[in-house]
């Protein structure tokens, strides 16, 4: 159930990361670090945020 909505929530912010990289793009085309770094964060503070809201109800 909750890796359902965790796919779910993953593809509702995805266009909030591709536009984010069309912008990054134009302004630097030769380092995608800091976004691909920022998309990590936020995926594991994602998940994080799921699998503690579900402990949470399991208690």
């Amino acid at each position: 159930m909750y890796l359902t909505e965790f796919i779910i929530f993953r593809i509702s912010i995805y266009p909030i990361f591709a536009t984010y990289n069309i912008e990054y793009n134009i302004l630097n085309i030769s380092d995608h670090s800091n976004f691909f770094l920022t998309a990590l964060i936020l995926s594991v503070f994602q998940l994080f945020l799921v699998m503690r809201k579900y402990s949470l109800n399991n208690f």
